[in-house]
């Protein structure tokens, strides 16, 4: 264990002089952090000292400087190389519209937890790479992790072994029409879906 100091009555960490946890200034201990507490910290954190930060939203020094660390080591957008970090300074200073980011895991989703049609594995594979996983998820009501878990799957899955062609491949062709009544007779495609 540490050992502690005791300044003006409230209890420091000796080796690094952070505030420890006290219920009179960490009224947020423990709570999630909100979308607005991100922005805050993200939004401030080169200019003010950590400490004040943390007293500003209730949570501990220890906590801030981890949430920190988290934000800037995990991505909002990796093929844009966008953190979590400059997305909520993107937000705070109108870079970037706010958005539910809270839809990745919600269960409350219309089509979450249902079987996918063939319909939303078109669009889903189609759009992969043109819109956010974000945009998807809304689209055709699944979440987030959902949609990645099944992008995956379907990059795995083969739908023509001996041509190399993965679901992922077969159902993004159907989408830009690659695939169905173009080519001929050929046993590996189906006609369009309706």
């Amino acid at each position: 264990m540490s050992e502690v100091i005791i300044i003006d009555g409230i209890p420091y960490t000796k080796s690094n002089k952070r505030m420890r946890y006290n219920p009179e200034f960490c009224e947020n201990h423990g709570e999630p952090y909100t979308d607005d507490d991100l922005i805050y910290i993200c939004s401030v954190s080169e200019g003010m000292k950590k400490g004040d930060i943390a007293m500003a939203i209730g949570k501990t020094h220890g906590s801030i400087l981890n949430k920190l660390y988290l934000l800037k080591h995990r991505y909002f957008n990796k093929e844009k190389e966008i953190t979590m970090f400059d997305y909520y300074k993107g937000v705070a200073d109108g870079k970037y519209e706010q958005i539910d980011l809270k839809r990745r895991y919600r269960s409350d989703l219309p089509n979450n937890g249902k079987a996918y049609k063939t319909e939303e594995l078109i669009y889903m594979c189609f759009n992969y790479d043109k819109l956010s996983k974000n945009e998807i998820a809304i689209e055709i009501g699944k979440t987030q992790v959902g949609i990645r878990g099944k992008v995956g799957k379907l990059k795995h899955e083969y739908f023509n072994k001996e041509k190399k062609i993965t679901m992922f491949d077969y159902y993004k062709d159907l989408g830009d029409k690659k695939y169905g009544k173009e080519k001929d007779n050929d046993s590996d495609t189906i006609d369009k879906v309706s």
